[in-house]
């Protein structure tokens, strides 16, 4: 966490310019035949502590439903890569450290997107699970994990910590991204639309509450995320919430995803960047150009007073991830 505060000009300042993607992309790349992320190895949270990074992401072994068209969601679990330098990264012999539910339980299908947070000599992670018809995203609810080491992991073991109640919601609460900050935690989440973002906040991670003007950040009508909002990712920098998220203008086969930038003092109202999207999908990398989702799953992170853009790209058929300067 940055603790110097600057004005919101200052900040803007930062994400000026073009951001140069890592000739070596991409960086966490998917399983090697018979592994069990075979087919899509996508960033989900990355944390920088002491002289190690660590890189918890939702590993794949189904194929795609059609070409050009998302993996099914089936089977997904979570695992880790550390680094040294945050470019080269070795998978944890562990892997998946998150494994599927038990059965009939309601995260025995597929757990993914998770984040993570060190809260003193603790690991704390939340995820999104569900089960039923694969590819539906009308089970999917979000839980809670605590770890010592980062690599054994311990459910929540009573129920999932937030569901879906509320109309905007519909019937799913998806991609989870938490902070805490001294006492408190705060979580931003996706309805089942992928249209519109909510905050809650708690004192324990656990139990949640909503907060009444929900959601707090959606699509701007005539923009390049007009469509589609989503896939948040907040960290605290500058004295400033910042996001970055993935948008869109069109449905899946008419408009790819980009990345944009917005702030907030509070975490409930949210400024967009007059400069996005501030990443796009650049058809010479194979890698990150062809999929439905194309780049997304955003991740910030400060590495001696320079930020690092970490995301996600999708070739048609694979998942890998990548990072930008």
């Amino acid at each position: 966490m940055i603790s110097t505060v600057l004005s919101k000009d200052s900040i803007w300042k930062k994400f000026e310019g073009k951001w140069q993607k890592e000739k070596g992309n991409p960086i966490l790349d998917k399983g090697k035949r018979g592994d069990w992320d075979k087919t899509g190895a996508h960033g989900s949270s990355i944390l920088k502590i002491n002289d190690l990074f660590y890189w918890y992401y939702s590993g794949w072994c189904t194929k795609p439903t059609a070409p050009g068209k998302s993996l099914e969601m089936k089977n997904v679990r979570i695992g880790l890569a550390i680094s040294k330098d945050g470019i080269t990264w070795t998978k944890a012999k562990k892997n998946p450290v998150l494994g599927l539910g038990e059965k009939s339980s309601w995260d025995c299908e597929y757990v993914d997107d998770p984040c993570v947070i060190k809260n003193g000599s603790i690991f704390e992670m939340w995820y999104q699970g569900g089960f039923g018809k694969s590819g539906k995203e009308n089970n999917i609810k979000i839980d809670h994990a605590i770890s010592e080491d980062g690599i054994h992991w311990r459910r929540y073991p009573d129920k999932p910590v937030l569901e879906a109640d509320q109309k905007w919601e519909g019937n799913a609460v998806i991609l989870p991204s938490v902070l805490k900050i001294k006492d408190k935690y705060y979580m931003w989440y996706t309805s089942e639309s992928a249209k519109e973002t909510g905050m809650v906040i708690s004192n324990d991670g656990i139990h949640w509450k909503k907060e009444s003007t929900n959601p707090v950040f959606s699509p701007t009508k005539g923009e390049w995320d007009s469509y589609l909002a989503y896939h948040c990712y907040v960290v605290y920098l500058y004295g400033y919430f910042v996001m970055v998220y993935a948008g869109r203008n069109g449905e899946f086969s008419e408009a790819p995803v980009k990345i944009g930038l917005s702030i907030s003092k509070d975490g409930i109202e949210w400024t967009k960047y007059s400069g996005n999207p501030i990443l796009e999908p650049e058809k010479k990398f194979n890698w990150e150009y062809g999929g439905a989702e194309s780049i997304w799953g955003p991740h910030l992170v400060e590495v001696n007073g320079n930020l690092r853009l970490y995301y996600s790209g999708h070739d048609g058929t694979y998942f890998n991830g990548g990072v930008a300067y």
